[in-house]
């Protein structure tokens, strides 16, 4: 399981880099990918890595109804429409700034749990989440600048 966890954060991560990439202004003048073609052919071209897991990870036991559709609105909205929004502020901010949102996510979603599920945050958690939440504030003020290689000479 450890492992597992582990490929995908490093898939994930790879993942989120490439179509940041592809969804960036690629300095050679010509026009960024549209935020819909990057998510949708990134999972298109992921499917005979994920179709094969998750045909060897298939369900044995009967799954309720509710949690196929739990996992159809997230696969739907969250993975493949949430994107592109996101490839598009990607976009418009600069994917070094606007990348770092995305690490308030965890907390954010934690802040929520208390008043809709009930849930209690300890001190280290809250301690640990206002550093983060510094670190992304800092990180936004930060001048920014961009490399642009030369291209090499023959």
């Amino acid at each position: 399981a450890d492992g597992l966890l582990l490929a995908a954060v490093l898939w994930g991560g790879f993942g989120y880099v490439m179509g940041a990439r592809l969804s960036a202004p690629q300095g050679d003048g010509l026009p960024p990918m549209p935020p819909q073609q990057v998510i949708s052919w990134l999972l298109v071209g992921c499917l005979p890595l994920t179709l094969p897991v998750a045909i060897a990870h298939w369900p044995t036991a009967p799954v309720r109804w509710a949690a196929w559709g739990g996992f159809l609105y997230v696969s739907v909205f969250s993975v493949w429409l949430g994107f592109f929004a996101w490839y598009r502020g990607l976009q418009l901010g600069g994917m070094l700034r606007v990348s770092q949102i995305q690490l308030l996510q965890p907390f954010l979603s934690m802040a929520l749990a208390v008043p809709l599920l009930g849930e209690a945050l300890d001190a280290m958690t809250v301690a640990f989440a206002l550093a983060v939440m510094a670190t992304v504030f800092l990180s936004r003020r930060m001048a920014t600048t961009v490399v642009v290689a030369a291209p090499m000479l023959r």
